[in-house]
C-alpha cells in the first residue's frame, strides 16, 4: 500500500468509529496532561490487504471507545518536521499518526499507530 491508500483506509476508520467516540473537542499536545494510545506492527504488513490495516487502526479506536466519560483529542506529540516520517489523518477532532521506524530489539522495519488525548476526567 501507498502512504496515500493508508492515509484513506485510516481517515475510513475514523468517519466509522467518530459515532462511537465521546470526543469533547481537541488540544494541541503538551507533555504534562496527555496520555495515548500506541499499537506496534511490522512493517510488513503493510503490504497486506487494507481489511488488515483496518484492524490495526481499530486495536487502537477500540482504546478511545473504552474511555466512557468521553476524551479531549490531542495533536501529535510529534511534528513532520521533527519527524520526517510522520504522517498524520484527522477526521471532524479525531486524529491519527503513522510513524515508521526500526525496533532494534526485533531488528525489523515497524509502524507505530498513535493517538494522543486527554482524559475527559
Amino acid at each position: 500500500m501507498t502512504c496515500a491508500e493508508i492515509l484513506d483506509v485510516a481517515k475510513e476508520c475514523l468517519v466509522e468509529y467518530e459515532p462511537r467516540l465521546r470526543v469533547l473537542g481537541q488540544n494541541p499536545w503538551n507533555a504534562s496532561a496527555n496520555d495515548s494510545l500506541c499499537a506496534k506492527f511490522p512493517a510488513y504488513l503493510l503490504s497486506l490487504a487494507s481489511d488488515d490495516l483496518k484492524q490495526m487502526i481499530f486495536s487502537v479506536l477500540d482504546g478511545l471507545a473504552n474511555l466512557k466519560d468521553g476524551f479531549i483529542m490531542s495533536g501529535p506529540r510529534f511534528t513532520i518536521e521533527s519527524e520526517g516520517k510522520l504522517q498524520s489523518v484527522a477526521y471532524k477532532d479525531l486524529s491519527l499518526s503513522f510513524l515508521v521506524g526500526y525496533d532494534q530489539e526485533k531488528r525489523e522495519d515497524v509502524i507505530w499507530v498513535n493517538c494522543w488525548y486527554y482524559p475527559a476526567s
